[in-house]
């Protein structure tokens, strides 16, 4: 006899106010094998004779009258949406529908009521050319409310928590993250903790709020030595903790988000757990929560945390954005996130016409699907079927992403799930096995040689990567993702050792593997460009003398700024600071060249 068990459930709250729930049924292939009863007009029951029994508590304002239910066939998952309670529910049965090709994204468990709070979501997009739409397929997601161009600003929002790395406490404002030295100010310590540093009085006083949740701990810590090595998490939570407990507009935000609680294994559920027991103890007096609260808490945070990044992707600190955890994830985005005094911003890198799902990337772009996919679950908890992920003709443009090289022509490749070349049909030599078993080796390598370079032990860390790319020369398609590791590790490397002409030759190889996977006008190119731009011209500036090609590198550096710019300006806007940088090596290049005409 088969033994019946609960299925795997998720219920959410929409955008437009209607409850729903998601059932997982593996192994239920028609709708009509499933019975949703409503209880006692309060709870409904689902079940599938001899395995599935479930029963779900309904919010007393929803209304089961009205309930749309569908099955897909394709997830093997019954999705039940009802509307907010009119009049007073009738027991009864729903009709079940087939719906071959619904698609289904998870969502987070929220049973109370958030309409004023989704009306301050909503008010956050009023003035920009965004807007918040609600999907079976995509769940609640940003559109494009006109037509928008490479540069259109898309969106702004202050953090509603905002932390910041450790390793940048003493260099970097704590509210606006503005380099103290570049800026040319004397940074001012906060009166209380002596721990946090901003760039004048006016960040001093912007962050007094938020500060004051966690100052008294700093400045215990500071005082006694104790605090922990890297203390981010912990500000972060305990700071995101106290908002919620004392400001009612801030706690209904955080609701509205996602923390994918319902999918969590026990081990994870522990974890968080442990985690609300620390963040607990260090919450001030006014500032009490249950556990069971502040686990959601910390779990939301989890999911919609945004790292607050420079344009070469150092992470300065992070941030808990509501609004900007509404855009959707893609491997293949059309919009990118910076930062200007600390708020955040979204511009289009692509055309967008109207109506049209506005995206940014969650996660590092120079990776192949299997290994996407798999950080997005483990940081975001979902399965990404973006166009990059699911489309079979970008599936075959990431192909060389992991591809081997064909032994006998140039132009074809072997893929990683195949044994024959796509152009010439070449069979190679090498299994499957084994070459899995070899790319893993030199993932191993890569990550010793990056603990190397960051212990400061530059030439173990040089030795290990040139021996990596030796090897793979052969073996290894060009824009193998671990010879675009390998060259921009190498080329960080040797500028770390003031090697800028090998700095620069490695810089462009990686160069040359980005612009075949990343957006044009994606700002992480445009990273790369100056960071090569600045390994020529450091290069130039240590020859003793002046020789005949010295003025073709120099050109060869503006062309890179000056691509660096156009795609910064576009994804960043002129204002911004890494923009007003590159402007200046820009005119310093133009005085040198014509200086030497």
């Amino acid at each position: 006899m088969c033994e019946v068990r609960d299925p795997e459930y998720e219920i959410s709250r929409s955008i437009e106010g209607q409850w729903q729930i998601l059932v997982r049924l593996p192994g239920v292939l028609k709708g009509k094998e499933v019975e949703v009863d409503v209880v006692e007009n309060s709870s409904l029951e689902i079940g599938v004779t001899g395995k599935y029994r479930l029963q779900v508590v309904v919010p007393d304002d929803i209304s089961t009258e009205s309930a749309k239910v569908q099955f897909s066939r394709r997830d093997q998952v019954m999705r039940i949406t009802c509307p907010k309670r009119a009049s007073q529910p009738a027991e009864g049965n729903f009709q079940s529908g087939v719906v071959p090709n619904a698609s289904v994204k998870s969502l987070a468990a929220a049973t109370r009521d958030t309409a004023p709070a989704t009306q301050l979501l909503l008010n956050k997009f009023r003035d920009f050319p965004a807007e918040l739409k609600e999907s079976a397929s995509q769940g609640r997601h940003v559109c494009a409310k006109e037509d928008l161009l490479p540069g259109n600003l898309v969106f702004q929002e202050e953090p509603l928590v905002s932390v910041i790395h450790d390793k940048y406490v003493e260099t970097l404002c704590h509210e606006c993250y503005t380099h103290f030295v570049n800026r040319g100010c004397t940074p001012i310590r906060c009166p209380g903790c002596k721990w946090a540093m901003y760039c004048g009085e006016a960040c001093l006083q912007k962050a007094r709020q938020r500060h004051a949740d966690v100052c008294p701990v700093l400045h215990t810590w500071v005082t006694t030595n104790s605090g922990p090595k890297d203390s981010r998490g912990l500000r972060m939570l305990v700071q995101a903790a106290a908002l919620h407990a004392r400001d009612p507009e801030a706690a209904g935000l955080i609701n509205l988000l996602q923390s994918h609680i319902s999918g969590k294994s026990k081990a994870e559920l522990t974890r968080l757990h442990n985690m609300a027991q620390g963040v607990q103890r260090f919450l001030p007096s006014n500032a009490s929560l249950d556990m069971d609260t502040i686990v959601e808490v910390i779990s939301k945070a989890h999911v919609n945390l945004h790292g607050v990044s420079d344009a070469a992707g150092h992470t300065l600190g992070t941030g808990l954005f509501v609004g900007a955890s509404q855009f959707n994830h893609s491997c293949l985005p059309n919009c990118v996130v910076s930062y200007i005094d600390g708020a955040l911003t979204v511009r289009a890198i692509s055309p967008v016409k109207k109506g049209e799902p506005l995206c940014i990337g969650y996660i590092e772009l120079y990776q192949s699907r299997e290994i996407r996919r798999h950080s997005l679950m483990q940081s975001k908890s979902f399965h990404c079927e973006c166009l990059r992920c699911s489309s079979q003709e970008l599936i075959q443009l990431d192909e060389p992403l992991t591809a081997w090289r064909c032994e006998k022509c140039t132009e074809g490749w072997v893929a990683e799930t195949a044994q024959r070349c796509w152009k010439c049909h070449e069979y190679l030599a090498v299994d499957k096995e084994s070459r899995t078993q070899a790319v893993a080796e030199c993932k191993a390598a890569q990550m010793a040689a990056t603990e190397h370079m960051q212990a400061g032990r530059f030439g173990d860390s040089q030795r290990m990567l040139t021996s990596i790319l030796e090897e793979t020369q052969q073996r290894l398609h060009a824009c193998h993702e671990v010879r675009f590791a390998a060259h921009s590790l190498l080329a960080a490397v040797y500028a770390e050792t003031k090697l800028w002409e090998a700095s620069a030759k490695q810089g462009k190889l990686a160069i040359k593997c980005m612009r075949k996977v990343f957006p044009k006008n994606h700002p992480a190119l445009a990273s790369t460009q100056v960071q090569v731009g600045d390994a020529i011209v450091e290069h130039l500036g240590v020859k003793r003398a002046a020789k005949a090609g010295d003025k073709e590198q120099q050109k060869e550096a503006l062309k890179l700024y000056e691509g660096a710019g156009r795609i910064l300006r576009l994804a960043y806007g002129s204002e911004h600071t890494d923009v007003a940088d590159i402007r200046m090596k820009e005119a310093l290049l133009r005085e040198a060249l014509g200086a030497r005409s």
